[in-house]
């Protein structure tokens, strides 16, 4: 598969069976927890990355195969939206199952009409929204020039109060960045009118761009969530339990740590050298860290992981 990965276990969203629309790190933002690293193509340009049609084959493929899948997830390695085949692929999808489509996205371009009209079929859509004050958007999600952050908070209102599907935002703070109650408060300013259904609260739990960030408290989580109810019910992300999901392979985890057994790797390297997606080998990174077999160097500019000493 070249274009989609799993299914994998999703801390919101089951079995997620994930499609990658953009080329790697391809992407309007350069979010400094992102798990994937630092944005290589930072562009708010939409063109085609991919072809639609093999994109579509592939989700047909999986779903033919009998895969547990509870989303068709358009996300991958950059901003899915910024593909002008987004809306195509939504609707071949749609045409092929009737597993929901959920599309996570940064919520950076949803301010351009033709984004909203592609998004309209989806099932479910989850943008992102960190921080309301131009200081800490810059701090936190380092975006392209041109992009403040009125622009974000428009199109999320502008799209949400047009969208008949589920809207689930999502918050990521952290520690020492956009963890502040004031900060809660001016995302609540800045989004009021925006009709969400949920506000999922997360914090860093993988291995993010920049080894300095970390996560926030429980207690500052429940603190900053009793501000963010006055958008909507809010659920703080906790860490995800995959033993409920049998999808999670565990081929792919042994082969990441036998390898990793031998020298150490970068994320890109391991999914060069196992012949897999880059997500893909993300996420069970991230399950291996959280079960601490492997644990996260840094060389250079370059983060690398290894097998944690006995």
């Amino acid at each position: 598969m070249s274009y989609v990965f799993g299914p994998v276990p999703s801390r919101r969203l089951g079995n997620s069976l994930g499609v990658d629309l953009v080329t790697f790190k391809s992407c309007s933002l350069d979010c400094v927890y992102c798990q994937l690293g630092r944005t290589t193509d930072h562009t708010l340009e939409r063109r085609v990355f991919v072809p639609a049609d093999e994109v579509i084959a592939e989700v047909g493929e999986v779903l033919a195969s009998g895969a547990a899948v509870d989303y068709v997830t358009m996300s991958g390695s950059g901003e899915p939206t910024l593909s002008v085949d987004i809306g195509r692929v939504i609707r071949g999808v749609k045409a092929l199952t009737e597993v929901p489509v959920a599309v996570l996205t940064n919520g950076s371009l949803l301010w351009r009409e033709d984004v909203r009209e592609e998004l309209a079929p989806a099932d479910l859509i989850v943008p992102s929204f960190d921080a309301a004050t131009q200081g800490a958007f810059e701090k936190v999600n380092r975006p392209v020039a041109g992009l403040d952050v009125g622009m974000v908070a428009r199109g999320i209102c502008e799209f949400t109060q047009g969208y008949s599907g589920k809207v689930w935002l999502e918050v990521m703070v952290v520690a020492g960045v956009n963890d502040s109650v004031a900060e809660a408060e001016a995302i609540v300013r800045a989004l009021e009118g925006a009709r969400v259904d949920r506000v999922q609260l997360n914090t860093v739990a993988r291995a993010p761009a920049e080894v300095w960030v970390q996560p926030v408290a429980e207690e500052q989580l429940e603190t900053l969530g009793e501000v963010l109810g006055a958008l909507a019910p809010v659920e703080v992300i906790h860490h995800y339990s995959r033993e409920a999901h049998t999808s999670f392979r565990s081929d792919v985890a042994e082969a990441i740590v036998s390898t990793l057994a031998r020298r150490p790797c970068s994320t890109a390297e391991l999914a060069a050298s196992l012949g897999l997606a880059p997500n893909l080998v993300i996420k069970h990174i991230g399950e291996l860290e959280l079960e601490r077999k492997i644990e996260r160097v840094v060389v250079g500019d370059t983060v690398q992981y290894r097998v944690r000493p006995a």
